[in-house]
């Protein structure tokens, strides 16, 4: 389903879609449904171990405050997101 854009899928890879899918069912709604949630759990893994390390390095750089917003860590990330 292309159309449904889910800004977390773009960490998920071939294999994670694989495993996702291996004992799934489907055919029918609740099997894909089920799929894309273990594709979406991954995925979103993923991308909160790449955040760890980057609130960290924030936190390091203003004596533990944490940000009024979120996208004051973007810069501390080691891969672009």
């Amino acid at each position: 389903m292309p159309e449904r854009f889910i800004p977390e899928l773009q960490y998920a890879t071939e294999k994670d879609w694989a495993n996702a899918s291996w004992d799934a069912d489907l055919e029918t709604d609740d099997g894909i449904r089920e799929a894309l949630s273990k594709v979406r759990h991954t995925a979103i893994e993923k991308f909160m171990n790449q955040m760890r390390p980057a609130l960290q390095h924030y936190l390091d750089e203003n004596n533990d405050v944490l940000p009024s917003d979120l996208l004051a860590i973007k810069p501390f990330f080691t891969t672009p997101v």
